[in-house]
């Protein structure tokens, strides 16, 4: 599987954050940047020593995050629409991940899904609230429902299934209970992924 089609793959499946590492950068970056042409989607790009780069707009238009990596995070909200998908690709960002400020706000991205992407509002937080609330969704079957009621009782591992308004069917697994009843793992992940 190529790059794009994992890439769009997770997109689908709203996955609000991922982490790509490569040693091929600038092919990955024309795999992204393609990938974003063909789907029509937003692309935003940047790296401490050009700043912030929107293919196809003007250059007033790219230094609305300049130099700064703070700055650049917080203007993916503005490259968002309600039924598009925005991507903010970071180059080398991991120099930036010792501060508490960047880290946060990158969390905050994540864990809310900022106004991103063509998931209809579908955010990931949404569907961990269902699933640690025992709302299996509509996509498990009675039996693996039944299976995860006894799994309330004896500490076995749990599964919720859902479709995405995109069609895209996610799975959430929280593993088994420890031997002291602690459930310390939960995956969402795309059912070909298991």
């Amino acid at each position: 599987m190529t790059l794009s089609e994992r890439l769009a793959e997770y997109v689908r499946a709203c996955f609000t954050g991922l982490w790509i590492e490569s040693h091929e950068h600038a092919d990955a970056l024309s795999e992204i940047a393609g990938l974003c042409r063909a789907e029509n989607w937003q692309l935003a790009m940047w790296d401490v020593d050009a700043g912030m780069n929107l293919p196809g707009q003007s250059a007033d238009a790219d230094s609305a995050g300049g130099n700064d990596p703070l700055a650049a995070i917080r203007v993916v909200n503005s490259l968002a629409t309600p039924d598009g998908t925005a991507i903010l690709v970071l180059q080398n960002f991991h120099r930036f991940l010792q501060s508490a400020e960047i880290v946060q706000a990158l969390s905050s991205l994540v864990v809310c899904g900022f106004g991103l992407t063509g998931t209809a509002g579908q955010v990931p937080l949404d569907f961990i609230y269902r699933h640690s609330h025992g709302d299996w969704g509509d996509e498990l079957c009675e039996e693996d429902g039944q299976l995860n009621e006894q799994a309330l009782e004896d500490g076995s591992r749990l599964m919720s299934a859902y479709m995405l308004k995109t069609s895209t069917k996610i799975w959430i697994i929280t593993e088994a209970a420890d031997e002291h009843g602690n459930r310390a793992t939960t995956t969402i992940l795309l059912p070909e992924e298991y």
